[in-house]
């Protein structure tokens, strides 16, 4: 770690890790500066990478494979993966990822259960080619408690530390000199009131980790909080056709209907979800459910309560889903009792800004409708698939 990342986290230590969320500016003019990588970093950053790929090259891993990394009741869950575990420091290839992975724990065999009392797990992705400014070419996660995501760029540092109740997200950039301390009670609350950090900062590495955004509800978690969206004619006929092969005779033809499902898209969801599953026979019930979990990365106690909570009805303007978008849109004009004004049609990555902007304008009213933390519904575990293949082959 260079020595100013070092003396940014050592004066962490002095601000409190508790202090308001708002960037606080180091010593110096403060003035946004290009920071380029010196080649003593240049060299460092060869020279790690000379030595880890001399390291034990364990066998290749399937994209998910090291880790579940996941939304559970707002927070991270964090579990080791499928994958086939040898204990010590192991560099992985991981299929179809051009970064480097180290394995250290002392975890064996495939799908080892953690307890959380002596098992060992830290992963480590190296980006070697991450090495520009606002970029991290060192990602990592530790499982335990805190569980800990750090990364680190020549001229940016990162830390996450969740707690019971309390997360912590550290950033030091050098290009404003500055380090800024966010505290919220779940990772879902750090999303919601500061969308802006966690978009530019945190949530590009949970995706480098997890291969997919966990930050972001999938469509089939919003198209519970809507119940009036219906799926189009075309996507009904497909799934239909596919519940008439779910439930035939010929376990080979079964099982792959069931792989079908997933091909239906978003829409498949939202086909699915819209069944009478009491119409269904024990086995097309079974399967419908299965894929519907596949589906799910956030669950609600209560989702009603979230068409009337403002901060996740901004989170549902960003849907891919124009539908979703509207409803969201609908519902904040509904809490307010006045028309917003927010192009529905702009390009995906035109709408963050517009947004945050909406955001800004609204916010006095927001923080007279926003829901205190004890009536503010909390996100559930999800659906867990029944480890259930339908009767045995034929």
């Amino acid at each position: 770690m260079s020595k100013w990342i070092l003396a940014w986290v050592m004066t962490l230590g002095l601000l409190g890790l508790a202090a308001p969320a708002q960037p606080v500016q180091l010593p110096g003019n403060g003035v946004a500066k290009r920071v380029t990588a010196d080649p003593h970093q240049q060299a460092m950053l060869r020279n790690m990478q000379n030595t880890i790929s001399q390291m034990p090259e364990a066998m290749p891993a399937k994209s998910g494979e090291i880790l579940s990394l996941r939304l559970v009741k707002g927070n991270l869950d964090v579990d080791p993966g499928a994958y086939d575990y040898t204990p010590g420091s192991s560099r992985v290839t991981v299929e179809g990822c051009p970064a480097t992975w180290v394995v250290t724990t002392n975890l064996q065999g495939r799908n080892p259960i953690w307890n959380g009392r002596n098992e060992q797990f830290f992963v480590t992705r190296y980006d070697w080619d991450q090495n520009k400014p606002g970029q991290f070419w060192n990602t990592s996660i530790r499982i335990g408690t805190p569980i800990t995501i750090e990364a680190q760029g020549i001229d940016c540092y990162l830390s996450l530390a969740q707690r019971e109740n309390e997360i912590t997200l550290t950033i030091a950039d050098q290009t404003d000199n500055s380090v800024v301390s966010l505290v919220a009670t779940s990772l879902v609350q750090l999303e919601v009131e500061h969308p802006q950090e966690m978009r530019k900062y945190l949530a590009p590495l949970l995706i480098r980790l997890a291969g997919h955004d966990i930050l972001r509800p999938s469509p089939a978690d919003l198209y519970v909080i809507f119940p009036d969206i219906q799926p189009d004619a075309g996507t009904v006929k497909g799934l239909n056709d596919l519940l008439t092969l779910l439930d035939a005779d010929d376990f080979a033809t079964r099982q792959k209907a069931s792989a079908q499902l997933a091909n239906l898209g978003p829409q498949g969801c939202l086909a699915a979800m819209r069944l009478d599953l009491d119409k269904l026979s024990i086995e097309q019930k079974i399967r419908i459910t299965n894929f519907l979990a596949t589906t799910r990365s956030w669950s609600f106690s209560d989702p009603a309560a979230l068409r009337k909570d403002p901060d996740f009805l901004f989170l549902a303007l960003d849907a891919d889903d124009s539908a979703v978008a509207a409803a969201a849109k609908k519902a904040l004009e509904s809490l307010l009792g006045h028309a917003i004004e927010l192009d529905l049609l702009l390009k995906p990555a035109d709408r963050p800004a517009a947004i945050n902007a909406l955001r800004a304008s609204l916010q006095k009213e927001l923080d007279a409708r926003r829901p205190s933390p004890s009536t503010r519904p909390a996100p559930t575990v999800p659906v867990v698939p029944v480890p259930y293949n339908g009767p045995a082959a034929n």
